[in-house]
C-alpha cells in the first residue's frame, strides 16, 4: 500500500507535483529513479551566483559509513559577520542531490 501525502502540500505548490512522474519507490526501482532525477536536474539551467563562493567538500561520516558531501556558500565580499544556515535535503536520504537545491 502506497501512502499519499499530497494533501500536506501548500496549494500554491500543488501544481508542480503534476510535473513529477509518479513511481513506486522500491529497492528494485531506486537506481532508475535516481538516474531519472539526475538526468532531469542536469538538463535544467542552474542560475549564476556571482556574489557567492561555492566550495564542495567531503567530511567524515559515522564509523564504517561513506564521507558526507557538503557544499559551503560564502559571500565573495563579506561585510562583517555573516549568518550561517544548515540545510538538510528533504529527500528522506533516499533521493535528490545538492544540484537539485540550486535550481
Amino acid at each position: 500500500m502506497m501512502s499519499n501525502s499530497r494533501h500536506l502540500v501548500d496549494p500554491e505548490l500543488d501544481a508542480i507535483l503534476d510535473l513529477i512522474p509518479a513511481t513506486a519507490l522500491t529497492a528494485e526501482t531506486l537506481a532508475a529513479s535516481r538516474a531519472s532525477s539526475a538526468a532531469m536536474f542536469a538538463a535544467m539551467v542552474v542560475p549564476d551566483y556571482p556574489n557567492l563562493k561555492i566550495d564542495d567538500q567531503h567530511i567524515p561520516g559515522p564509523d564504517n559509513a561513506p564521507e558526507v558531501h557538503i557544499r559551503l556558500y560564502q559571500p565573495t565580499s563579506p561585510a562583517g559577520s555573516t549568518a550561517g544556515l544548515l540545510w538538510l535535503h528533504g529527500g528522506g536520504y533516499v533521493s535528490g542531490s545538492v544540484a537539485a537545491e540550486e535550481i
